[in-house]
């Protein structure tokens, strides 16, 4: 009931697609595929492990660890333009391959602009996508090396966890940096990740990072509580990336 709930909160600027468009030309056969890096969980700081910050130095060393973070985890995330829909994205791979939400990217191979946190545009191509859970991987046309951030292991994402939430609310603006938004993780399941890290359309397909740096999810579903923000978890793309 819930998740039927929460879909009927999601915007339509990051489900609509374009039916008119045309198909693209089939991927090459040998495209390459390289697993995304996962990394282990590192030591965290004190204050990042209490379930409520004990006093104001714990506040100013979360406050601390956040300005250290955001500069590299707003290079990784994009914007997306699929047809007429807008969402966001994140950045996996030094040679360009982005996680993001299946309602936001669709069927595979449909051409994609990629807005680049440094305002470049580039294109990029749809490759696969799980519907049941809201997965989906695009790659961007090129070579590289992008910004990426690495993926953090299913088993490291943990109830109580603090987290950031990147995206582009509202759609991609050039003069705005992707949005920051600190929370909690206040549920894990196997289908999902919920977080009170508010969430409103334009979001869907960013990422959700730990304070170590790690993708631990992309955003899927809102609803009207601040608390129901939904992400796709990590286990989606980690366990069936091919």
């Amino acid at each position: 009931l819930a998740v039927a709930v929460v879909i009927l909160f999601e915007s339509p600027v990051v489900t609509a697609a374009d039916p008119t468009s045309p198909p693209p030309p089939p991927l090459p056969r040998d495209l390459p595929l390289v697993r995304a890096p996962v990394v282990p969980r590192p030591m965290q700081p004190a204050a990042l492990t209490r379930s409520v910050p004990r006093d104001v130095a714990d506040l100013l060393a979360i406050q601390k660890r956040v300005s250290e973070l955001v500069k590299e985890l707003s290079s990784a995330t994009v914007g997306l333009r699929i047809g007429n829909g807008a969402g966001s994205g994140v950045i996996v791979s030094a040679d360009g391959y982005v996680l993001s939400a299946a309602h936001v990217t669709g069927s595979p191979n449909r051409r994609v602009t990629v807005f680049l946190s440094n305002g470049k545009t580039v294109r990029g191509r749809t490759l696969g996508l799980n519907r049941e859970l809201d997965a989906s991987v695009l790659k961007i046309d090129g070579k590289g090396p992008f910004p990426f951030r690495p993926l953090a292991r299913p088993k490291d994402v943990r109830t109580g966890d603090w987290c950031l939430a990147l995206g582009h609310p509202g759609g991609f603006q050039r003069n705005r940096s992707p949005v920051v938004r600190l929370g909690r993780v206040i549920r894990t399941e196997s289908g999902f990740v919920q977080t009170d890290c508010t969430l409103v359309g334009g979001d869907s397909g960013g990422p959700l990072f730990d304070l170590a740096g790690n993708v631990i999810g992309v955003h899927s579903r809102i609803g009207a509580p601040t608390s129901w923000n939904f992400h796709v978890p990590i286990r989606a793309y980690t366990e069936s990336w091919a």
